[in-house]
């Protein structure tokens, strides 16, 4: 399980963080019924985190050390951001709108 439930002040971070970074999703896959996506580490080159959608907790986890830490990441930050627009998609393709996603900017 998830360590702790992370504070505002630890979201706004992250999600400076990833627009910082300009962090984005470099993969993504449905494995047992779970949709993994694949983003590369902030602090190490080369390392690429996994985060994933946990539909019992409804939550995005990583597997990276600052969401063991705080609860939350520049990675939960991004997958959360493309699940918005991609539900936003859905809701604009029953509405008859030919809009197919927002483009939802981490930051504000």
């Amino acid at each position: 399980m998830f360590p702790i439930t992370p504070t505002w002040r630890n979201v706004r971070r992250a999600i400076e963080r990833a627009k910082h970074d300009d962090l984005h999703i470099m993969g993504q896959a449905t494995i047992n019924g779970v949709r993994v996506f694949a983003i590369p580490s902030r602090s190490q080159p080369g390392t690429v985190h996994l985060p994933y959608v946990d539909a019992i907790a409804q939550r995005v986890i990583c597997d990276c050390p600052g969401f063991h830490y705080r609860g939350v990441c520049a990675h939960t930050m991004v997958v959360t951001r493309h699940l918005v627009n991609e539900a936003q998609g859905v809701i604009n393709a029953l509405r008859g709108h030919p809009t197919p996603t927002l483009n939802l900017p981490l930051g504000g």
